[in-house]
């Protein structure tokens, strides 16, 4: 199928695009457009700017096209309701890609510099830890809270209230300084069902959240499954996607096909909601790819989130906690892994929150 079309990459999208017929069910699932109430931030007026560019009715440089996408969160709440199957969360990325190709020198700084810390594990391994010892330090929970009276940018203050939330917590009726077990590899046996497990450990959950991943491979473990990890801050390019640089994304894919075959598990399992739903689309990303594109499916179909690998299992014994627990779904697993039921199955009292 053919169109007339400008010369911007987003015209090789122009079958997606078409496929929205502006129905308009997308808008009251669309936080910016809940907020704003412009219909250029909503994601059909979002597909309606992107369709201009391709057309070339519109330049990738402009600011109103640069203005909407960049305001766009890439929540992809859009999708599920969605009567047409829109693909929004790939669209966006290639509008993201045609943006950054016509930004001026700011944008590609910015490019450049997460190409750095994310495509070099020496880097990482220096940013993380100074962002460590900062968040040992509590200091980015002062000035959190001190930004509540106005003393800090709104910006400065969000990254710091992050970078805070990102510390391990103790959770009431656990016990205390929970017990370190050695890492038990593939090697040391068979898994119960013969099914053997590798963790993503990525980039910031390797980096920040380390002691997520470390529960993780308990969890899996005490099901009867000896893990292998891929290596510390191997970055899946779920970053680099949604900032655009799609090649850059492809390339780290390819990495992590290659570490995934190297470890000889069936199951690729992940804690990290946006990893999970990158790992998922690799069939797509590399496509065209011909010394990838099967690899990839493979890989693809071997994903599993840990609450959605845990779901396929019966309970392994452990006694209940007294907990009230309140559940707020991620975006990326929620609308774009479209897994809902998995992360609160058997649980008796749940307060969940499906927003974004």
């Amino acid at each position: 199928m053919t169109h007339e079309a400008g010369s911007s990459p987003l015209a090789e999208q122009m079958d997606g695009l078409l496929t929205c017929v502006h129905c308009g069910f997308c808008l009251p699932a669309c936080p910016t457009y809940e907020l704003l109430g412009d219909e250029n931030d909503s994601p059909r007026g979002r597909l309606y700017l992107m369709r201009a560019v391709a057309e070339g009715r519109l330049t990738a440089d402009n600011a109103s096209f640069n203005l909407h996408i960049d305001r766009c969160l890439g929540c992809r709440a859009c999708e599920p309701v969605c009567p047409s199957g829109v693909r929004y969360g790939q669209l966006l990325e290639h509008a993201r890609e045609v943006k950054g190709a016509a930004g001026g020198f700011p944008g590609r700084l910015v490019r450049a510099a997460m190409n750095a810390l994310f495509g070099s594990p020496r880097t990482q391994n220096m940013v993380w830890a100074a962002l460590r010892f900062l968040r040992w330090t509590r200091t980015p929970l002062l000035l959190a809270r001190l930004g509540r009276a106005g003393r800090s940018p709104g910006r400065f203050r969000f990254a710091m209230a992050m970078l805070a939330a990102s510390a391990p917590r103790a959770i009431a009726g656990m016990r205390k300084g929970s017990r370190r077990r050695r890492t038990a590899s593939m090697a040391d046996g068979a898994p119960l069902d013969g099914e053997a497990v590798a963790l993503l450990e990525g980039c910031v959950m390797s980096g920040l959240f380390g002691h997520v991943n470390r529960a993780t491979e308990r969890v899996v473990q005490a099901h009867g499954h000896p893990t292998g990890s891929l290596r510390a801050g191997l970055c899946c390019g779920a970053l680099q996607a949604h900032a655009g640089e799609l090649e850059k994304a492809r390339e780290m894919a390819r990495r992590v096909v290659d570490a995934f075959e190297l470890s000889r598990a069936d199951v690729l399992v992940t804690n990290s909601a946006g990893c999970g739903a990158a790992l998922k689309e690799y069939g797509e990303w590399l496509r065209d790819d011909a010394a990838y594109s099967e690899r990839a499916e493979k890989l693809a179909a071997s994903v599993r989130d840990i609450s959605e690998w845990l779901a396929e299992r019966p309970g392994s014994g452990y006694r209940p906690l007294e907990l009230r627990v309140g559940y707020d779904a991620p975006c990326h697993l929620l609308h774009a892994q479209r897994i809902s039921d998995a992360p609160i199955t058997d649980w008796s009292t749940v307060s969940s929150r499906k927003i974004c």
